[in-house]
């Protein structure tokens, strides 16, 4: 409603329409024809609509299901931003019903940062919702791929926070916040719109059913990109509320794939970078983003307004609740990064090449009698099956590490610990170790011996490491994958 309006939402107003009804009645879509029964529906083109009451000046954007005109309503002599559904007069049920979702979503709320409605309506068999009209454009264009100053970025973020609150208080889950849907008037301030995804929570028209994935890819919450409509709620907004901060912050979504499918899937599994690995932005606006964009709902904010709250705290320069996470816990969150398991499987492939090429040498090195051992045999023989017994395995190990299977990722852990218990055996010169790697007696000399061995334990730790924060990694991520591929449908 507009300050000094008394035009209430679907009061009954005359239509001229030729076979339509008379009035636009309190539930002006309750006996909409719909006439897709047997055509399949097409976006609507042509020339701007005519809508009895107003006067429709331009096409000012459009989405996956409506068209918005710039307009004025001459009753009142106001400008106006006309909505109407994408396929026109054809559309189907669903259409309609979300079109009819929306409009009711938005009447139930009042708020200077959300969009306010003026009036909803059918003319002439075309639904339409009549809404405040924002022209400085959205967040989006504001952006273009170029960062917000921190401060700036934090409050807006907080207007946006407690204006989608106000929403969860009165049920409704936007389920589609992100930058092109937060309207900016003249003088800068935000304004949330398109409500066309909403989630009601006392009410069910069954517009979603269980396993689809609807929203946007790069600002949906893990839960929501997985299909399980059950977990949606009021902290699948709050995680795109932190998107939204994370790309006013960077300059970038935390996730963009080169498909919808890939995007979805580093959404399930994977974590974002963290933003001052991007830019230069402080450590607690940085946490408080994180926070909000954890994979596991429980751990962000409980509500859009104690995230409000911590921006608040934020900008007031007072400690906030979302500190950033300690050595131990970056660690680890480190080492449970998908990449970290084909980083393991890589460097095994690279030390099988050293190996190689050190076997090639030792061979031409004992052979062409540069270094003259007591038994040639015996250190021809060493070279071979330290080579195809160790290191060609991990060769095989690494490739199929690399592909992720779980099998090579445990071969390769026990495979490079008896290594490196194997070269520090043979470091340390223990006599039962010593003819099996003793290059037919030239590594009894502890002065060859030693570094050569200390060399191999050093290339057999990076090697254990490795693996092991591999194995992290793959069981870190295991339950997140089957969780996400199990409910899925796209």
């Amino acid at each position: 409603m507009v300050a000094g309006s008394t035009e209430k939402i679907g009061t009954q107003t005359k239509s001229e329409c030729p076979g339509s009804p008379g009035t636009r009645t309190e539930d002006p879509w309750a006996t909409l024809s719909i006439r897709t029964e047997d055509a399949q529906a097409k976006p609507f083109s042509g020339k701007l609509p005519a809508i009895a009451g107003y006067d429709v000046v331009e096409e000012i954007g459009r989405g996956g299901m409506g068209i918005v005109y710039k307009a004025r309503q001459l009753g009142l002599d106001r400008p106006v931003a006309l909505k109407t559904i994408l396929f026109g007069k054809v559309s189907n049920a669903d259409h309609v019903a979300r079109f009819r979702v929306e409009a009711q979503a938005i009447a139930r709320l009042q708020h200077p940062n959300i969009v306010q409605i003026h009036e909803i309506g059918e003319d002439c068999g075309l639904p339409f919702i009549s809404l405040e009209l924002v022209e400085g454009g959205t967040l989006a264009t504001k952006l273009g791929g170029v960062p917000l100053l921190p401060e700036l970025a934090a409050r807006i973020a907080e207007v946006l926070a407690r204006a989608i609150q106000v929403a969860h208080g009165n049920g409704i889950i936007h389920r589609d916040l992100k930058p092109s849907n937060v309207l900016l008037t003249m003088e800068g301030i935000p304004k949330i719109t398109d409500f066309g995804l909403a989630k009601q929570v006392d009410r069910d028209w069954g517009q979603t059913q269980s396993g689809a994935v609807i929203g946007t890819p790069s600002y949906m919450g893990p839960e929501q990109a997985a299909g399980m409509t059950e977990l949606i709620g009021p902290k699948t907004d709050v995680y795109s509320l932190g998107a939204i901060l994370y790309e006013m912050l960077t300059g970038r979504p935390p996730f963009r794939g080169a498909t919808v499918l890939d995007t979805l899937d580093q959404v399930r599994s994977q974590e974002p970078l963290p933003p001052r690995r991007l830019v230069k932005v402080p450590r607690d606006l940085e946490a408080i983003c994180l926070k909000c964009l954890e994979k596991d709902p429980r751990k962000r904010y409980e509500s859009a307004e104690l995230l409000a709250d911590d921006l608040c705290r934020y900008l007031d320069g007072e400690p906030t609740v979302a500190r950033s996470p300690g050595l131990p816990t970056r660690a680890l969150l480190w080492c449970q990064r998908p990449q970290r398991i084909k980083e393991a499987g890589g460097f095994m492939i690279f030390i099988s090449l050293v190996m190689a090429t050190w076997n090639i040498i030792g061979q031409i090195t004992f052979r062409f009698g540069f270094l003259q051992p007591n038994d040639l045999d015996a250190a021809i023989w060493q070279l071979d099956v330290v080579f195809f017994l160790l290191y060609l395995p991990l060769f095989a190990i690494g490739i199929f590490t690399v592909k992720g299977k779980p099998a090579a990722i445990w071969a390769g852990a026990f495979i490079t610990l008896f290594n490196l218990a194997l070269t520090i055996a043979a470091c340390i010169g223990i006599e039962r170790i010593l003819p099996l790697v003793d290059m037919g007696g030239i590594m009894r000399d502890p002065g060859p011996r030693l570094p050569l061995f200390t060399l191999l334990a050093m290339f057999s730790v990076i090697q254990f490491l490795s693996f092991m924060i591999a194995l992290v990694s793959f069981h870190a991520n295991t339950l997140t994958r089957l969780w996400s591929n199990s409910k899925t449908q796209i």
